[in-house]
């Protein structure tokens, strides 16, 4: 398709010129996996004061070294307005560094390339593809430096596990391919398969004709808490509705996704995953879908995960995506699994609150716990009902802010004119309050 000058790509569509003959265009529908970086350094023989790793990404990321992922937290950077705004994360990994060492990254779209809204057709907002800026800093005891940073020297892998990762239509994970990458952020791995990586700029990647420019772009450290996980729920019931469809009951509406311990299965066996905040009600006129987890509310939105085995036991975990849920659908399985091998795992941005409050009233305490979920699962930016509000509103916003940060009136601050202004200016890319 690239060297057919019958076909030209214009800002609203395709033209396609067929003339009096006609014109066969085919294309490759397959594609790449979520993009995995690495590359591996040195260290002089000297002794280490200090090593800082800065991060961010256009699109979301994990960054691994020597092995280990660095961090606990989720969907770096956050949602900027990224024409304005993007903020990167820092590492202290002083006790990580070896004389010899490998540094990685998984990539996935986020909220830069990705499909932000429930209608399903709404697709890279601020740009098509995704890309890192990383660089570690080493400091010697004797003042000495030396610094590594995501150049055209690193190696690149598109045919990973994660073949697909969506906080809208959910993530495809192909457990298969995992043994071509086993310990590919290690200093042992061989990438002699891999591709060199190439730099991504943003002219021809974004879109500066719908007034998306970033000559006015600055990049910020980290304000505020990154999301990470911060409660864990277990599921109180399980219902077979349908031969072989198995509903699991959390017994709170909750943001986040999964962490599911298989039982022994084979290889190539799928597995859906499905999630919900109501079932559809025994009554008359939802016959015959009466138990089934309802999905007509989300819209064009996925909401599911596949789960491809390698076979023997394994876990399902997924990474680049997260659900708004109180129900939780498993197919694909010979027979249950079991209660206790199935965790709700929670993501927020806020892991303590700092006030209590509490009556004598039941109710009125209830009233305040279904509020507390809510605005704390809201938080910034992981809305309790992701399908329909994906992109955060200023009450939640400042809300869910201050339920902890309300003494720190210089933060919040830096808060509001670092990141809320922007958005209130012209060309702000979503009709919502980014964090």
């Amino acid at each position: 398709m690239e060297n057919n000058t019958d076909l030209v790509l214009k800002p609203n569509g395709l033209s396609i010129s067929g003339e009096k003959e006609g014109n066969l265009i085919v294309a490759d529908p397959s594609r790449n996996s979520a993009p995995m970086l690495r590359t591996t350094f040195d260290i002089a023989d000297k002794k280490v004061a200090k090593a800082r790793l800065y991060v961010t990404a256009r699109g979301i990321y994990e960054i691994y070294l020597n092995g280990e992922r660095v961090g606990n937290d989720y969907f770096n950077p956050g949602l900027t307005q990224y024409n304005k705004t993007h903020m990167y994360q820092t590492y202290d990994v002083t006790e990580r560094v070896g004389k010899e060492n490998a540094l990685g990254a998984w990539l996935s779209e986020g909220w830069w390339s990705g499909n932000i809204t429930y209608s399903g057709e709404h697709w890279n907002f601020f740009g098509d593809r995704q890309s890192l800026l990383a660089q570690l800093i080493i400091t010697y005891e004797d003042g000495t430096e030396k610094m590594v940073t995501s150049n055209t020297d690193w190696k690149l892998f598109t045919d990973g596990p994660i073949q697909y990762g969506s906080f809208f239509q959910g993530e495809v994970y192909d457990a298969t391919k995992e043994a071509v990458v086993e310990g590919w952020s290690t200093t042992g791995f061989d990438d002699a398969s891999w591709k060199p990586v190439k730099e991504v700029s943003l002219e021809g990647t974004t879109y500066p004709d719908d007034g998306l420019t970033y000559e006015n772009l600055e990049i910020i450290g980290q304000i505020g808490e990154n999301a990470s996980i911060v409660k864990e729920l277990e599921p109180v019931s399980m219902e077979e509705v349908r031969p072989g469809v198995y509903v699991y009951d959390m017994n709170q509406n909750m943001v986040g996704f999964p962490e599911i311990k298989l039982p022994p299965g084979q290889a190539g066996d799928t597995i859906t995953l499905r999630y919900a905040e109501v079932k559809y009600p025994n009554l008359r006129e939802y016959d015959p879908n009466v138990g089934m987890v309802m999905l007509e509310n989300i819209r064009a939105a996925l909401t599911q995960d596949i789960y491809i085995r390698k076979g023997g036991e394994e876990t399902i975990r997924p990474r680049f995506t997260f659900h708004g849920f109180r129900f939780l659908e498993i197919t694909g399985v010979d027979a249950p699994v079991p209660m206790e091998n199935i965790k709700g795992l929670v993501i927020s941005s806020i892991d303590r609150l700092s006030s209590k409050y509490e009556t004598s009233n039941e109710l009125v305490n209830k009233l305040r716990e279904n509020i507390t979920w809510s605005y704390g699962e809201i938080s910034c930016p992981f809305p309790r009902i992701p399908q329909l509000e994906m992109s955060v509103w200023a009450g939640a916003v400042i809300s869910t802010y201050f339920q902890k940060h309300l003494p720190t009136w210089r933060t919040w601050s830096l808060f509001w004119i670092g990141i809320c202004s922007p958005c209130e200016m012209c060309n702000a890319r979503m009709d919502a309050l980014p964090m």
